[in-house]
Formats: C-alpha cells, structure tokens, sequence
C-alpha cells in the first residue's frame, strides 16, 4: 500500500479485513512518509500510519520466524543536494517534536544524502530573505529616505480590503475562511515575488545557476522551467505573482481554480454573446462598445446617451444611429448595429461554436488579446470558451440563450472557473503552484514564498468542534442574556484541534523544503523585523536541539518555526546583529551545523527601493494598448529594432520554398507520369507545378449502369485482379480461364460487365507462351500483388532540385508489384500492361516504364536483400514480354 500515510480509519479497516491481521498471519507492504502526510482535511490520519511504525521492530534477523510487524527506514534522499537535505535536516532537528510535529525528527527519520550529482557542481546555500512589511516604517522610510517617492509611499499604505473567499481543496484545506488575507496580505506578497522575480533573472538570464540535467548526464545552464514558485495557498494569490513576474519579463504558468470568468477577455465575450442573445441589456451592451470589439472612448458613449436620455440604453444607440448630426460617430453606431444583427442572425442559424469562433476571428479580438501582456494565457481562456461552447452544441437543448443560462449556473455553482491551461509540461516556463500540487514532483530551484502568512485555525471560532479522540466540545450558551462563551471540554478539544493543524502545518512546510533538487530559496514578510527578530533570538537562546515546545506551538506562521532555528545557526548572523544579541549563538554544536545559509534581511528602506524600482519596471511595461488598437503611434517608445525586425520578417524568404510544393509521398504511378511530361512551362522555370496523383475511383453508380462500356483503366484494373486470384496450378487455357473467371464473378469478385471486358484470349496466350508456362511450372514461388513503402531521397525522385537543398528531405514512395516469382538464388519480376500497343512499338513503349521496373526492382532488393536477377515487362494485348 502505497502513500499510506495518509489512511484514514475507514480505509485502514478495509485494508485489515482485506489483508487479515498481523497476528493472524496477515501479510500487508505498506509504504510511507509520516513527515508527508499533508491531507488532514481529508480525514487523513497519520496516528495510524505512526502506531504502526511505532509498533514495528527494525527489519533484522528472524523475520520468518515471528510473527511482529517490522519495518524498514529509507533515509537515503537521491533527489537533493547535500546543502539542501544538510538544510532541512537541520530546521526540523530543532521544530518537529513529539508535543508540536506529533513525532521526533530523530536519528530515524533524518534525510541521508544519496543523490548521483556529477563532478563540478555547486553546493549553493540556501537562502532566507525576510522582509519588512510594517506599513508604517515602510511610510517613515519612503517619506524620510525617498522624499520624492510619492506613489512609494502611498503603494505601503494600502487600505485593508475584505476577507477573501474560500481556498479551493486542491490547496490543501488551507484556508476555509481567509479572513485575515488582507490587501496588505497581497502588497507583502508581490514584493516577494519582486526579490523572487530579481533572482530568478540572475540565476537564468545572468547565468549564476547551473542545473544537472539526467537526460545528458551533465551540467547546463539553468532553464525558466527548471524554477517553481511554492505557495502555502495559491487562491488569489498566485495571480499577483504572475503579474509581478510579467512586469519582469518571466514567463510564468499557474494552474489556478480561479479567475476564469472574471478575465477580461471572457468577460468581454460573454458580454457579447449576451448582447447577441438579448441587446436591450444595458451593463453587457456598454462594456460591448468600449471594448476593443466596438472601440468607443467614454466620451462618445456619453454622447449617445445623451442623444436619448429615455428608455435602455439600445435605444439610446439606435437614435445616435439615426442621427445625422452625429457624423462620424453615427456612421460607426451603424455599422456596429449593423454587424450585431448579422451576428444575431447566425446564432439562430448556425451551432453556437461556430459562431464563437467567427466573432473571434471577424472582431480580431482572439489576436488582439494574443498581444496584451499575458497574451497567452489569455488566448488559451478564448480557446476554452470556444470548446465550451463546442460541447454544448452536442447537448439536445442548445442554442445561445441556454448556453448563457448554463455559464450563469455555473458561476452560481461554482463561483468561478479555472483558467484554461496554456502551458504544457515541457514548456520553459516558471510554475507557480500550491504545495499540496507539488507533492511528488521535484524541481532544479524551488522558491518558497509567503512564509510570514498566518496559519488558519479551521475549527478555532466554531461553537461546536469535533475531534476523533476527545469527540464533541460545545460552547455554553445562555439564552436569557444572549451570551455564549466556550467551555472547559470546548476548550480542551480546541486545543488538541490546533495542535494537530499545527502538526499538518509543520508537514506541509517539510514538503515544501523537500521538492527542491539544487536550489532553496525561502522569503518571508514579518511586520517590524527588528521586534520579530528579537522574539526569536529569545526563543533561540536554549542548549539542545530541539527548541522549547511552548516556543514551537506558540507559533502563528512558518517564520516563527524558521527564524528561531536559524539564529542559532553561524549563517544567521544577521538576525541576532538585528536583535541585539551579538553574533555567537548559544548551543555551538547546533551553531556548527554542516548546513550552509545566506541570511538577507531587507529592512525598511531597502524594502522602499525595491518598492521603487518595481514601479520602473511596471512604467516601462506599460504599454497604451487602446492607442494600438487605433494604429496610432506611440509617444516615447523606440520602434526602430521592431521597424527592422518586421522588415526582416516581412522580406525574409523560405529557404526551401522549392519543397515546399512537392508531396512527401508518391505513387509509383504518379512518378511515372511525372517523369513522363515534358510541359514546356515546367522546363522554362525548373520546378514543375504541383498537380494531384490521377488515382481510380470508384464511378458513381449513375455510370455504373447495365450496358455502359467500361473505361481503359477499369479494364486494366479487371485484368490485374483476374491475374490475381487465378489458380495457376488448374488449366490456363480459354476455356480454362473462362471457368475461373465465371467462378470470380459467382464468388461476388466481379461483375457481369467485368467478365465480360475480360478477353481471356490475351491471357490464354501468356499463359501459353515461356514466361507463362514457366509462372505455372513454378506456382509456389509465385508472389501476387505485392505492396511496398520505400523511402527515397528527395534529389532521386525529383531531379530538378538542387541537391543541397534536397539533401537531407526523404519522399516516400509508395507502389504494388504485380508478380515476383522467389526461387532460393533469384528473383523473377513481372508487371503487367494492358495498353494496346503495335508489336513495332514495344521496344519504345518499354522504355517509358525504365524508371518505374527500377522502383520495383529496387524495393524488392530491399526487401529480400538480394539482386533482382530478371525482369520483365509483359504486354498482354501484344503477347510480348520484353526484358528490362
């Protein structure tokens, strides 16, 4: 049994009735990493996995002979560095304890380095950057330090928003009720993801990083798609990274559960569709027309208003329409008004896909959202709306009204959507993602970010709590003074809930630490550094290992479990400088550890530069796209390289355009007929025009109709398959074949008028002469209609190219032998023609088919591996077989 660490006791009581119990000589593999069980809020219960490891004696001698549970402890990591498995062994010695991680991260459970890295790589530390995020000191520095620095300023001090809604599961449980992710929450976090987002561009675009590649089995420069960006919780938060990392020029991807129907680019089409289901809605019509699909300013919307103040706002646009007064404005009001109808006339024709698609492609909103920042992604949400709609069409009740009908269920449902995946798995992209998604995956740099966010006590404020141990605990209530207050069982079952989310807490942050290869980067935010700071270099001074538990469950984030540990570490200097505790820890043994750490704080003011010079970067990203979209130029901005790039695009040339009209696959037939022309045209340019392969088709039954002659190539094609089912070792005489043809056409093989096209007479001549008499002599080694595929060099099949352009192209060639007769030293080919040829003119007529017997003669030395030895070209009308 796999991950089972994360059963719970339902689960693990099938498991025993299915295995049978230990004692009962039951046999159950079970394997598993208490210190991942990351799924409480499944009702995952790591208790189990822990008793029973508790209970197993250490796999040794005896096995057989007892009956006990034993267990085998794989310490060995073969996916981290040493600086990174030296790290996390040494944060968790110190905070994962019976009383605060449910376990001791003992001599047991440590990581042991066992990861095959070649020679000649870096052991780089890992780094902790801790941030200021005290909106008052940032205000103090910007005001004090950068007097100039106005927006700076009023970016710190950002109001508190609203409690943002429900984390999805997918996180983790991580937040049921965010109450406390404030617009603060989110200003701390982007500028993480700036200081991210600066080493993410030093490591791969400055080239400090060198990454192991398995593949090649050496060291390469480090790739965007070599860096993940974790987060406790990626709702509503992830997005401020992408942002933050597209201001920076990092293409980034995350598989988010939100944020679909609130894009702009699907909320502009489900305006659209609605304005096309039904135009008198006033909100979906306005954001129509200012949108790059009607691409009228403010100014001329007022205008139509004011032109009719009466009634919806349609009617307001049809009398500015009818208004001549109006000039250029009206003229564009119809021709908007005109274009809707059209399109509300093909809703009702035409399936909703379709549709869709056409306005993307017509309004040119589909490319025009390509070109936006995020261009990408915003194109793979179209996408999605189109195969929405796309499925709809199979519903039995569809059409545009219960298309929007059903969107508008869905939003009331589920809220919102997912954005539309728009990056696949080999893309060199930066993934930002929630710790629970990363579980089982691992990455070359891994960046933990949010580390200063609160944890979320799910059951802290519930009157009513539950645990599977102590059971319920209830509140007092007192329903004469409408008061309620916990009590002492309330109290003591919120407890022992808390401690176990710590516990959870506490593995979600071991997993986090643990999906990095290389590179461990760590960020956090903690309101007034300097204090924070100090509180923990008073709980970092302890002797032993592991930190005091009071310490420990006292904890309200992850920087209160990592910060302790490392400012008793020698890399963590730079804490106790800002605590004021000196530079020596207490403990040196826990001071000297093996680990490697680059401590950098970022205190108020270097906070507000970086503040600042993330503005510069958003100011040089922003671009006015609706001036784009009007083709107008743009002030400041230097298009020479993109002038000479577009010219260079615009004139650049296929180099293999001459290629570029030719099959990569021919018939045998169609090469003949190729090599047959000599159109005077062809021969003047030097590249001949494509033209379709003249290929058999069945005629329409209109021609296939009692008495209707058959065409030459019919009657060619009725003898080759005569000549391919007749049975050579029975008379081949008239008479004879005129028996075996009559019992093909009995057989369904052939119809009336086929038999009768066929004129035994030139076959019974065949059949009598050498070559004949031989194929019947010899009717084993007889092979029939024999297909190939043979694949040859472009200059051999079309002589005209150059040959270096055609050096390296292959065509494939395709064809049917007629009959080959395999004796064990030679091969005998033959092909039959039914063309009426003069018995003068054979010699001439078989030179047209050279190239074509050399195709065959070729493809069958490749297939039995040895020389043709005679080959023949068999002219049935003419009873001639001429040798090639």
């Amino acid at each position: 049994m796999d991950e089972s660490q994360d059963l719970n006791g339902v689960q693990e009581e099938i498991l025993t009735r299915i295995c049978g119990a230990v004692e009962d000589g039951g046999r159950l593999f079970m394997v598993g990493d208490v210190k991942q069980s990351i799924y409480r809020f499944r009702q995952a219960d790591p208790s189990l996995f822990l008793a029973r490891y508790r209970r197993a004696e250490p796999f040794g001698a005896g096995l057989a002979a007892a009956q006990a549970e034993r267990r085998i402890d794989l310490q060995a990591n073969f996916r981290s560095r040493a600086a990174v498995v030296d790290g996390v062994n040494f944060i968790f010695r110190q905070i994962m304890t019976p009383a605060a991680g449910e376990m001791a991260y003992d001599a047991a459970a440590e990581l042991v380095f066992r990861a095959p890295y070649g020679p000649g790589g870096m052991e780089a530390p890992i780094e902790f950057h801790l941030l200021e995020r005290d909106k008052d000191l940032l205000r103090a520095a910007a005001e004090v330090g950068q007097p100039a620095m106005s927006e700076v300023a009023a970016a710190v001090e950002a109001p508190v928003g609203e409690a943002i809604a429900e984390a999805e599961e997918a996180e983790g449980g991580a937040a049921e009720e965010e109450a406390d992710d404030t617009i603060e929450d989110l200003n701390a976090l982007e500028r993480e993801a700036v200081v991210a987002a600066q080493r993410i561009r030093e490591l791969v675009i400055a080239g400090e990083a060198r990454v192991w590649d398995k593949a090649t089995s050496s060291y390469r420069p480090a790739r965007y798609g070599d860096v993940a960006v974790l987060l406790r919780a990626t709702r509503h938060k992830a997005n401020a990274v992408l942002d933050v990392f597209a201001r920076y020029g990092i293409p980034a991807y995350a598989e988010l559960g939100t944020g679909y129907f609130s894009a702009l680019e699907v909320d502009t089409m489900l305006s659209l569709l609605r304005v096309l289901d039904n135009p008198r809605q006033d909100i979906p019509l306005a954001a129509v027309l200012r949108s790059p699909i009607g691409g009228f300013s403010a100014t001329a919307l007022a205008q139509v208003r004011a032109a009719h103040k009466e009634g919806d706002f349609f009617d307001a646009v049809c009398a500015a329409a009818g208004r001549d007064d109006l000039g250029a404005l009206g003229r564009r009001l119809r021709d908007f008004l005109a274009r809707v109808e059209d399109w509300r006339t093909r809703a009702r024709r035409g399936p909703l896909s379709e549709l869709v698609w056409q306005l993307l492609q017509e309004t040119g909103y589909f490319d025009y959202a390509g070109a936006m920042p995020g261009g990408r992604q915003r194109q793979a949400n179209l996408r999605a709306l189109y195969e929405r709609a796309r499925q709809f069409d199979n519903f039995a009740r569809h059409g545009l009204s219960r298309f929007l009908r059903f969107i508008e269920r869905l939003q009331n449902a589920a809220g919102d959507l997912g954005t539309a995946p728009a990056a696949g798995e080999s893309d060199d992209v930066v993934r930002v993602m929630s710790v629970h998604k990363s579980k089982g995956l691992e990455f070359p740099i891994v960046f933990v970010l949010d580390l200063g966010r609160k944890f979320e006590g799910r059951a802290g404020h519930r009157h009513l709590v539950f645990q599977r141990d102590l059971g319920l605990g209830a509140g007092v209530v007192d329903p004469d003074r409408r008061i309620a207050w916990p009590s002492l069982v309330h109290a003591a079952v919120r407890e022992r809930r808390r401690r176990e989310e710590l516990a959870e807490e506490m593995r979600v942050l071991y997993v986090a630490l643990t999906r990095a290869r290389e590179r461990l980067i760590l960020i956090g935010s903690a309101v007034d550094v300097a204090r924070t700071c100090r509180d923990w270099a008073a709980a970092a001074d302890y002797r032993g290992w592991p930190l005091p538990d009071s310490d420990l469950l006292a904890a309200a984030n992850w920087l209160d479990w990592i910060g302790p540990a490392l400012c008793r570490h020698r890399d963590g200097a730079p804490l106790r400088t800002i605590a004021d505790r000196g530079v020596t820890p207490a403990d040196e043994t826990v001071a000297q550890d093996s680990s490697r750490w680059d401590v950098r704080v970022w205190d108020a003011p270097r906070v507000v530069a970086l503040t600042a010079a993330d503005a510069s970067e958003s100011r040089d990203c922003l671009v006015d796209w609706r001036a784009v979209s009007r083709l107008e130029p743009l002030d400041g901005v230097d298009d020479g390289p993109a002038r000479a790039l577009l010219a260079e695009r615009i004139s650049w040339r296929y180099p293999w355009h001459p290629l570029a009209g030719l099959p990569a696959k021919q018939s045998v037939s169609e090469l003949k007929r190729r090599w047959d022309r000599a159109d005077a045209e062809e021969r003047e340019e030097g590249v001949p025009r494509v033209r379709l392969p003249v290929r058999l088709a069945r005629r329409p039954r209109f021609l296939q109709a009692a008495g209707r002659p058959l065409t030459a190539a019919e009657r060619g094609t009725v003898v080759h398959l005569v000549l391919q089912h007749l049975d050579l070792r029975r008379p081949l005489d008239e008479n004879g074949l005129l028996v075996q043809v009559q019992a093909m056409a009995a057989r369904g093989l052939l119809t009336a008028e086929q038999v009768s096209a066929v004129d035994t007479g030139q076959l019974a001549r065949f059949f009598a002469s050498t070559l004949g008499q031989r194929l019947q002599r010899h009717a084993d080694h007889v092979r029939r209609e024999i297909p190939f595929t043979l694949a040859l060099s472009a200059a051999e099949v079309y002589p005209h190219l150059d040959p270096v352009a055609a050096a390296d192209e292959r065509v494939v060639v395709q064809g049917v032998i007629d009959c080959l007769i395999v004796f064990p030293g030679e091969l005998v080919l033959l092909d039959f023609k039914t063309d009426a040829i003069a018995p003068d003119a054979l010699g001439k007529a078989a030179q047209l088919y050279d190239g074509q017997i050399a195709l065959y003669r070729r493809a069958v030395e490749e297939i039995y591996g040895r020389p043709v030895t005679e080959a023949y070209l068999v002219f049935l009308a003419a009873g001639e077989a001429v040798r090639m």
